[in-house]
């Protein structure tokens, strides 16, 4: 016996409630986001990769001397001053490399090179103020936000984090989690992003390897 076609539509979206249903589970509601786990199939089904937000004209900003200067709208300078050879044996080694400038922003990106880390900076482009990030920042699509993901291994247990910032507002989210390192983290919409995790060590995780989460911002 053939269903209505009207019943046939309703058991059509109840079944795929209860599929989405079982690929969102919640882990952690707070009053800033939601975080969920998420399967394989709709972390790589969903979400927007990585674009380049930064042009890199190295005719107009160079470096000379080991120093590397970028021009301010207000007629100044920002200057990064390269400390030592790296490959000599020094804590205090510092290398710094211009990584391109993001016209609508009106700032700049720079990667700075140390003996066993590396960090970024966002220069305003009107004040030479900066910004220190600990990966490359992944801009929203309308560029509400910025976010990224790194792995801190200096904790035990060792910690994953999640930062994203609010542009305007520069309200920051953290997210943390034990013995996961955070890594290709992508916009869906300006407040809906993606990341998956390797877990890290410990007979209680033999039988995983990857994690993939949803998180989603409150307004």
């Amino acid at each position: 016996m053939r269903l209505p076609n009207i019943l046939l539509s309703v058991a059509v979206i109840i079944a795929a409630s209860l599929a989405n249903a079982q690929q969102l589970k919640v882990i952690k509601d707070t009053v800033d986001y939601k975080l969920m786990e998420v399967d394989s199939g709709y972390f790589y089904s969903h979400g927007i990769e990585k674009k380049n937000d930064f042009i890199l004209d190295t005719s107009i900003i160079k470096k000379k001397n080991g120093i590397l200067r970028l021009p301010l709208l207000n007629g100044k300078f920002k200057e990064f001053k390269d400390s030592l050879m790296l490959d000599t044996f020094n804590w205090d080694k510092k290398e710094y490399v211009y990584s391109g400038e993001n016209k609508r922003l009106k700032c700049y990106l720079v990667i700075g090179n140390y003996w066993e880390s590396s960090g970024y900076f966002l220069i305003d482009k009107n004040n030479g103020e900066k910004d220190f990030l600990n990966n490359m920042p992944n801009y929203s699509p309308s560029y509400i936000y910025y976010g990224y993901c790194f792995f801190y291994h200096m904790d035990d247990p060792m910690k994953g984090v999640v930062i994203v910032e609010n542009l305007k507002t520069k309200k920051i989210i953290r997210l943390f989690l034990d013995k996961q390192d955070p890594t290709h983290f992508k916009w869906i919409d300006d407040y809906k992003f993606l990341f998956k995790t390797d877990v890290i060590g410990g007979e209680e995780y033999k039988e995983t390897k990857d994690k993939y989460f949803l998180v989603e911002i409150k307004k």
